[in-house]
């Protein structure tokens, strides 16, 4: 989710020592670039007579593009199909929800997707964002009204990170804030091995209010000082071989596993609205080849990419204003940020005025759009010589009532607002993709989703798939993992959005809480 917002952190234990007053200094006064919580919500309406029609307004772009339909042979899509129209491989193949994976839930507008992160004892819902770079829960001292009725983080029996250390984080609609936290985390039946450092919020603004989570669960795209990824932990925990994660958002063919034996199995397979992939790909997923892009280097944490060109149908988008992505300024190519946390494709104000001048009629208010609903052109961007499609289905949301003034219009999934040059890659366009986000590497992949692909349950460590599941692989580090937690909480150095992200074995067991931990991941052993 990636509004920009700032998070503050501070800590009193770093007073001890010239060097770590320095630190503390520029901790106190350090922001990290962290991302909102933004979901599309009903504002998108435009009002009756609030609108201008986009050509009108975009004159001049538009008698540009007058011309380039005219017959400007440089305009038009190449011959070659997009990876999107890749042919779907026969036959139904299984693939066991093994650890590793999990499904993907949603709300019941399909605005956020979120899921069920173990921290402690408990489980969260937690929204799957690679858009931020910060883990935080609702605390169970929340008096905010989106605390209320959602299942909140109890600090009881937890132990504060060292120093007095606070997070805020300032969203469109209030601040997030509370102290900070470690614990053991479990995603995906993979748990770490020391502790993770995470934010326990008595405070939640507003915009959270109608979603049934209970926190975000950022995915940031590398490490620093002030930073360091759920992945990477997991990775030295020994929990995955390689630091990657992958999802597809939009539900995934699966088989009925109402009567499973498996407790684990608290929803049903098949009302998954995605799966959740943490390691090695899970190949059966997707069909043909994944094509990667190379991260654009930033200091944010971002999933941020070069989108060679794009087009609409057949048209190449030439934009109003030229852009400087990898040195050179051009009004084809733009940057991208891939947000599994925002819903929209949020483009800056003068491109989605471009954008939506390809779409006959089209309306505005300058930053909600409306197009026809009968629209059936794709919208196409091109990463790394791979063109990748958004669908009508997608891009167009609800449309509008008969009764309506803007009666045959439908809801542009497509916003204008004013930020930085790079577009927002939301779920618009991750939608029915296997996406592959490789924290070792710096990449950002895409694959087509294998249509023939069934999820079935996984019980008791037997699989009827073909395949490599390292089942024995993931039995060997929970075992591990519980035969560790005796390793002290309150003395384990830990990964933390707020400190150095150097690391440090424990000392002997001085909470019982991990002795519950140890059971907890011998439990899992079973599933």
């Amino acid at each position: 989710m990636w509004l920009n917002i700032r998070a503050t952190m501070t800590s009193s234990h770093l007073s001890r020592g010239p060097l770590r007053v320095i630190l503390f200094i520029f901790l106190t006064f350090y922001s990290i670039c962290a991302n909102a919580f933004y979901p599309c919500s009903k504002d998108r309406y435009l009002k009756p007579k609030s609108s201008f029609e986009v050509e009108i307004k975009n004159t001049g772009y538009a008698a540009q593009l007058a011309h380039i339909n005219k017959g400007d042979d440089d305009s038009s899509l190449p011959e070659s199909e997009p990876q999107s129209r890749f042919s779907q491989e026969s036959g139904r193949v299984e693939i066991l929800l093994k650890p590793g994976m999990s499904i993907l839930s949603t709300d019941e507008n399909n605005l956020s997707y979120f899921v069920n992160v173990t921290i402690g004892d408990e489980e969260y819902p937690l929204v799957i964002d690679s858009g931020s770079a910060y883990l935080w829960v609702y605390g169970d001292s929340c008096k905010s009204d989106s605390c209320s009725s959602k299942k909140l983080f109890a600090t009881k029996n937890v132990n504060k990170a060292n120093g007095d250390q606070t997070f805020s984080l300032t969203y469109s609609s209030g601040v997030a804030s509370g102290d900070v936290y470690e614990d053991r985390i479990i995603v995906n039946k993979l748990a770490t091995t020391q502790n993770f450092t995470f934010g326990v919020a008595d405070q939640v603004p507003g915009l959270f209010m109608n979603y049934p989570v209970s926190g975000i669960f950022g995915l940031p795209s590398n490490n620093s000082q002030n930073i360091e990824s759920i992945i990477s932990i997991l990775s030295d925990s020994h929990a995955i071989s390689t630091e990657k994660f992958s999802m597809i958002i939009g539900p995934v063919n699966a088989a009925d596993n109402s009567t499973s034996p498996d407790s684990n199995d608290n929803t049903a397979l098949t009302k998954n609205s995605g799966v959740f992939v943490i390691g090695d790909l899970q190949d059966n997923l997707y069909s043909g080849e994944v094509s990667y892009t190379p991260l654009l280097q930033n200091d944010n944490h971002y999933w941020q990419m070069k989108i060679d060109s794009v087009y609409v149908g057949s048209q190449l988008v030439n934009f109003s204003i030229a852009e400087n992505v990898t040195g050179s300024q051009s009004r084809n190519t733009r940057s991208g940020i891939v947000d599994s946390g925002t819903t929209l494709l949020i483009l800056p104000t003068q491109d989605a005025l471009d954008l939506h001048t390809f779409f006959p009629k089209s309306v505005s208010d300058g930053t909600n759009f409306a197009i026809f609903c009968n629209s059936t052109m794709d919208i196409f961007l091109e990463l790394n010589g791979v063109k990748w499609s958004i669908s009508p289905k997608d891009y167009l949301g609800e449309p509008y009532s008969s009764d309506s003034y803007y009666q045959g219009y439908c809801v542009s999934n497509i916003q204008g607002a004013n930020i930085d040059k790079s577009w927002i890659l939301g779920d618009v366009f991750l939608k029915n993709k296997y996406a592959v986000f490789d924290v070792e590497k710096q990449l950002f992949g895409l694959a087509n989703v294998n249509e023939n692909a069934i999820l079935v349950p996984y019980s008791n460590g037997v699989s009827n798939t073909s395949g490599n599941n390292n089942i024995n692989s993931t039995k060997t580090t929970l075992s591990s993992i519980a035969s560790s937690t005796a390793t002290s909480r309150k003395n384990s150095t830990s990964a933390s959005t707020s400190t150095s992200s150097s690391k440090g074995s424990g000392s002997a067991n001085e909470n019982p809480k991990s002795f519950l931990i140890g059971c907890l991941a011998l439990f899992l052993l079973a599933f």
